[in-house]
C-alpha cells in the first residue's frame, strides 16, 4: 500500500513539471544489463550479467535562462538481477529482480551543431516488484518466488536506492539514444549479522526514447 501510493505521488509530481511551459514530457525503452556484485566471507562472489528489459516515462525540464542544464527526473520499469551459477542438472539459473526505478538526473547540454550532448547524473531508488529466482532444467523451467524484508526467512531486502551516470545524444526532432549506470548504495542483504558480508546492485543500460514538443503556454 504505501509503494503504491508512493508511485501515486511520484506520477502527479510528473505532471505537475509537465506544466512547465518548458519541459518535455519523453517515452524510453531499452535494455538493462545488471549484476549482484557480492562479499560473503571475504571472498567475491559476483554473478554474472543478466540481460533484462527498461523503459517508462520521463521529463526534461530546462533550468535557467541559458539552458544548458536541465531536470530529468523518469519512472521507470526496470529489470536487474544476475545469472547464477548452474549445476547439473541446471543448465542456466538466474535472479530476475523487477523494480519500479526513480531516478533524478541533472544534466549539462552540450551543443553538437544542432544536436545535443548531454550528461550528468544523480541518485535513483528502486521500490521492488514481484520477482523470481529461475532454475531451468532440459524441458522444465521451475520458478520461485523472491522474498524481500528483513529477516531471516527473506532473500533479499526491497528497496534499493544508490547513484545514476549517463550520458545521451539527441538531435533536433526530439529522438535520443542513451547509457546509464546505476550503483546501488545499500546492502541488499535481508539480515544485518554484523559481518563484511554484503550484497549490492549494478547495471548498464542502454534507451532510446522520443521527448515530444514542450507547451506552447
Amino acid at each position: 500500500m504505501k509503494k503504491t501510493l508512493f508511485i501515486f505521488i511520484l506520477f502527479f509530481l510528473t505532471l505537475q513539471f509537465s506544466g512547465n511551459a518548458q519541459a518535455r514530457v519523453g517515452l524510453t525503452g531499452g535494455l538493462s544489463f545488471a549484476n549482484l556484485s557480492r562479499t560473503i566471507s571475504g571472498a567475491d562472489r559476483d554473478g554474472e550479467y543478466h540481460i533484462g528489459m527498461a523503459g517508462g516515462m520521463m521529463l526534461d525540464v530546462p533550468l535557467g535562462k541559458k539552458k544548458r542544464f536541465s531536470f530529468q527526473p523518469a519512472v521507470d520499469y526496470v529489470q536487474k538481477g544476475a545469472g547464477e551459477v548452474a549445476t547439473a542438472p541446471v543448465n542456466k539459473a538466474y535472479t530476475a529482480l523487477r523494480y519500479i526505478e526513480v531516478p533524478l538526473n541533472v544534466v549539462y547540454n552540450l551543443k553538437w551543431g544542432k544536436n545535443t550532448l548531454y550528461f550528468g547524473g544523480g541518485p535513483f531508488i528502486d521500490l521492488d516488484l514481484p520477482s523470481k529466482k529461475v532454475s531451468k532444467i532440459p524441458g522444465n523451467k521451475i520458478e520461485t518466488d523472491v522474498a524481500f524484508g528483513n529477516t531471516n526467512a527473506d532473500d533479499l531486502n526491497g528497496i534499493d536506492f544508490g547513484g545514476n551516470a549517463v550520458l545521451g545524444f539527441r538531435v533536433p526532432m526530439g529522438i535520443f539514444v542513451s547509457f546509464n549506470y546505476t550503483q546501488g548504495a545499500r546492502n541488499l542483504l535481508a539480515v544485518d549479522d554484523n559481518t563484511d558480508d554484503k550484497i549490492k546492485s549494478i547495471a548498464f543500460g542502454i534507451r532510446i526514447g522520443y521527448l515530444f514538443k514542450a507547451n506552447s503556454k
